[in-house]
């Protein structure tokens, strides 16, 4: 050692600190910056069929250097409607060596997560609450296989009961159509905020096409005078048969759908579908570069949106206040 560098002042603790702060800026820096994988195999797999949702997710997924044709392979299985042809499907899937599997619907969902344990999943999942259903540790760190984008949520049932009655002011008995072949827990928040709020809920169930037909006519038959249509991809399937049935019982209706108010529905208040489906993709790139699942928190689809069929309004004859008009993201006149 010189006799120069033995009487060099140390280096002060802030200069130090920001060495450090430099180094970890740097080494996180490469971390990001790891090479794109050549190439990326995902399976699909909805109880529904094919929909411009699934197109806008691989749109979405181009946007980030993988595209179909080229360097991305995406599998597809659909269930149609048919819930009990999920298992099979999650089979053949499996079979196809997904680095990642996509799971858009609640029903998907929970049948990949029974079987698969070491593909990443991602979810869009509009039914069930990840910590409470054993999907996740928690919000902000999974710590398993499964990570995505979940809707359920208190505020949505309040919302959408409180949306109702501001275009009936009377409200007090509250249809309710669920599909018991989905999550129980959106029914239980909507009969308990129902209940708070003075109304009486009657649940009408179905879980086929069939058994659709029959609900929608004892709806018609009843003395509600509201419909709250919870998720379900039935139900989204059948969402024209159900928006002509409260049409011409005069009913108003909502779901968080607004694909539901276009097919004829008076009211629809939720996620934005399109977005949901831009930003799942997101969660597979980040996977696809070597995140692990397990370490990405879990996120809502985005803000809630409100969309109004003012034709409808006309049809069954109610007034859409001003106050909602002004809180409407879109309307259809």
């Amino acid at each position: 050692m010189t006799h120069a560098a033995r009487h060099q002042p140390p280096r002060p603790r802030h200069a130090r600190s920001m060495l450090a702060a430099i180094v970890l800026l740097l080494s996180s820096a490469a971390a990001w910056a790891q090479p794109r994988p050549e190439s990326l195999v995902v399976g699909l797999l909805t109880a529904l069929h094919p929909s411009p949702f699934q197109a806008t997710f691989v749109r979405a997924l181009g946007e980030h250097g993988f595209d179909e044709g080229r360097n991305l392979v995406v599998h597809r299985r659909y269930g149609e409607g048919f819930v009990d042809r999920l298992p099979a499907l999650v089979t053949d899937l499996v079979a196809q060596k997904p680095q990642v599997i996509f799971t858009p619907s609640g029903p998907a969902t929970r049948h990949v997560a029974r079987v698969v344990t070491r593909i990443p999943q991602v979810v869009l999942d509009l039914e069930m609450d990840p910590v409470e259903s054993g999907l996740a540790a928690s919000i902000s760190r999974p710590g398993g296989n499964v990570t995505g984008l979940f809707l359920e949520h208190a505020d949505l049932r309040a919302k959408q009961i409180e949306f109702l009655r501001n275009v009936a002011p009377g409200l007090s008995r509250l249809a309710v159509l669920w599909d018991p072949a989905t999550a129980r827990k959106p029914l239980e928040v909507t009969e308990r905020t129902a209940r708070e709020m003075g109304i009486a809920a009657t649940v009408f169930r179905a879980t086929s096409a069939a058994e659709l037909v029959r609900a929608t006519s004892e709806i018609a038959a009843s003395d509600a005078d509201g419909l709250l249509v919870i998720s379900s991809p039935l139900f989204f399937l059948e969402r024209e048969r159900i928006a002509t049935m409260a049409t011409s019982r005069k009913l108003p209706s909502i779901t968080q759908f607004r694909e539901y108010a276009d097919a004829g529905g008076l009211l629809a208040y939720g996620p934005n579908l399109h977005e949901a489906f831009r930003r799942a993709a997101s969660f597979v790139a980040r996977i696809a570069a070597g995140a692990a699942p397990g370490d990405l928190p879990i996120e809502r689809p985005g803000k809630d949106e409100l969309v109004i069929n003012h034709r409808t309004a006309v049809a069954i004859g109610v007034t859409v206040p001003t106050r909602l008009r002004m809180l409407a993201n879109d309307a259809i006149r």
